[in-house]
């Protein structure tokens, strides 16, 4: 067994080359709560009928808040902020296009539930987006030679 001072050393090295995409899973679990608990309070306030309406409403809210969350705390990126909220709407936009036809399909085609179809999208849209924050919303600017 390898003793504690040898554990160190190689956790931060470990932290250093991933502590990014650590970071950003723990921040979108917040967002995901977040976003989570307003579909369904909106959801539950209108009734499951316009499911696509609430859908789109908490996305448009949950992106600003999300976007904000993975600058400060998951890629700590310098950059201007009102320029990195568009860049996340442009990232968060095709994937939330996609996960609405996911939803109806799920929700007209199966007969499953928004709230189960909702939930399950999940870990697509995660993959999507990390892809999409890394390489566009907060990647560095490359300085011009």
């Amino acid at each position: 067994m390898r003793d504690a001072a040898a554990i160190h050393p190689h956790l931060r090295t470990l932290y250093a080359r991933h502590g990014n995409k650590l970071r950003y899973l723990l921040v979108g679990v917040w967002n995901t709560i977040f976003f989570v608990a307003l579909f369904n309070a909106v959801l539950f306030l209108t009734g499951p009928a316009y499911y696509l309406p609430v859908f789109w409403g908490a996305w448009v809210v949950g992106v600003a808040q999300s976007t904000i969350a993975i600058k400060y705390l998951a890629f700590r990126s310098p950059g201007p902020l009102r320029r990195q909220l568009w860049k996340g709407y442009l990232v968060y936009a095709p994937v939330q296009a996609l996960a609405s036809l996911l939803l109806w399909l799920g929700v007209e085609v199966a007969h499953l539930s928004p709230r189960l179809v909702q939930l399950a999208l999940i870990v697509l849209q995660t993959i999507l987006t990390y892809l999409g924050h890394k390489y566009f919303t907060f990647r560095p600017s490359r300085s011009r030679v």
